[in-house]
């Protein structure tokens, strides 16, 4: 698989090439169990966000090269190479992309290594992927937000966030990257009037372009502020 991976302006920040499992062919209860990964809430990263701004937290973004290849099978999986080996037939022996149970295990690898720097998840009845480590005021001093392979890291001191990051490095190859973008979201902070933006103005772009409106006609209201709807979402009678 071949991808182009941009930044939030739209530019191209990399090439990226991809050797994908064909997934679609295994069987439930023979080739994998367990599927689903965990992905942190966009209430839970708003929230976050916000106690960024007003704490006046220092925030780092980074992201885990080839993450799934770090998770550890549990079930024997055979796959044929692709064309140019010779060996035919071999049996992995971690996740690969396009395996089923590919981002459960790494879910479970990367949790189970956080745990190790002393990082709890947040006990949320709606997210688990808010991981804190407190102090000795039991007061949260680092804050991790996990989606997949993308992480946001929060913590009001920077040596904090540098050693969670070290500590990190010596597992994972992580890149990391300034905190302007997260998850599609476009992030704009001012820190001397402890304020922060985001928007998702290339998202919106990209949306406009697959449906063929980059040339509509823009609108502050582009709904009609006269139509009434119903919960069924039909107009209501006058």
């Amino acid at each position: 698989m071949y991808k182009i991976k941009s930044n939030s302006d739209g530019t191209i920040e990399r090439y990226k090439a991809r050797l994908v499992a064909e997934g679609y062919s295994q069987r439930l209860g023979i080739d994998y169990e367990e599927t689903y990964s965990p992905v942190v809430r966009m209430e839970s990263i708003r929230v976050l966000l916000s106690i960024v701004a007003e704490g006046d937290l220092k925030m780092v973004h980074f992201d885990v090269k080839t993450a799934f290849l770090e998770g550890s099978l549990e079930e024997k999986i055979y796959m044929q190479q692709p064309e140019g080996f010779e060996q035919g037939w071999g049996k992995l022996t971690r996740s690969l992309y396009g395996l089923k149970q590919a981002p459960c295990a790494w879910n479970q690898c990367f949790t189970e290594f956080l745990r190790k720097f002393n990082l709890e998840p947040l006990q949320l009845h709606s997210d688990n992927c808010i991981f804190v480590k407190r102090g000795k005021d039991k007061a949260a001093k680092l804050i991790i937000a996990i989606y997949v392979d993308d992480e946001l890291v929060c913590s009001s001191r920077k040596d904090e966030s540098q050693a969670v990051l070290d500590h990190l490095s010596r597992k994972f190859e992580i890149t990391v990257v300034d905190a302007k973008r997260f998850l599609g979201f476009e992030i704009k902070r001012i820190r001397l009037e402890k304020s922060l933006f985001i928007s998702q103005t290339y998202y919106i772009k990209k949306v406009l372009e697959r449906f063929g409106m980059s040339d509509a006609k823009p609108a502050s209201t582009p709904a009609d502020p006269s139509v009434r709807l119903c919960r069924s979402g039909t107009r209501d009678n006058p």
